[in-house]
């Protein structure tokens, strides 16, 4: 199974472009898993304190509380190990983490050859960093799940997907159809060996 990972702030488009880069694998014949680095935040908040799934200040804070005490206990690519060691029996030949926040989850990701899944060079993943919009505004702007993505620039992404004012639902999609068609979600395809 090889890892695409999604970055970018808060409203930047990561959901929308992971939506419509499934569609796109799937049209050509790859079978595809998706899931969010913090839905396991959000199922251990629901389990472990009662969270009723309002993303409100509380909620918030609970969720970034939670995302940070992982973050601290098991280094800052906890979480996505968390959530790939869930998709382990899984038979999609692509992952895609539609929440990759931090520079060492991306870097994980792009040189994923020794992550929890991969252990051969074609099964590197890639990372493609939606920009252009988005971010969330005062303190929860400054939350470090905000802030890691500033870290996270095309040096470590292998992708720009430019989601800016103007880009329409329909352009959108076919920036990420571009990208596919292009071998933008191959790590061989981007990085041919020597």
């Amino acid at each position: 199974m090889k890892l695409i990972g999604i970055a970018g702030k808060s409203g930047s488009g990561k959901t929308t472009v992971a939506g419509f880069l499934t569609s796109a694998l799937i049209d050509r014949g790859y079978r595809v898993d998706v899931d969010a680095i913090g839905a396991e935040i959000k199922r251990r908040a629901r389990r472990d304190h009662g969270w009723d799934g309002r993303k409100d200040a509380a909620g918030r804070a609970l969720l970034q509380g939670l995302g940070a005490e992982g973050r601290e206990v098991g280094g800052p690519p906890y979480w996505l190990d968390q959530m790939v060691r869930w998709h382990r029996g899984s038979d999609a030949d692509y992952l895609i983490v539609s929440d990759v926040r931090f520079e060492a989850e991306a870097a994980q990701v792009r040189d994923g050859c020794a992550f929890v899944l991969q252990d051969k060079r074609d099964q590197c993943g890639v990372v493609w960093l939606v920009t252009g919009r988005g971010g969330l505004a005062g303190r929860a702007g400054q939350d470090p799940t905000e802030l890691g993505v500033e870290e996270i620039r095309l040096d470590v992404a292998d992708t720009e997907i430019r989601n800016g004012p103007g880009v329409t639902f329909e352009r959108l999609r076919d920036l990420v159809n571009q990208a596919v068609e292009d071998g933008r979600h191959d790590f061989d395809a981007i990085y041919p060996a020597d």
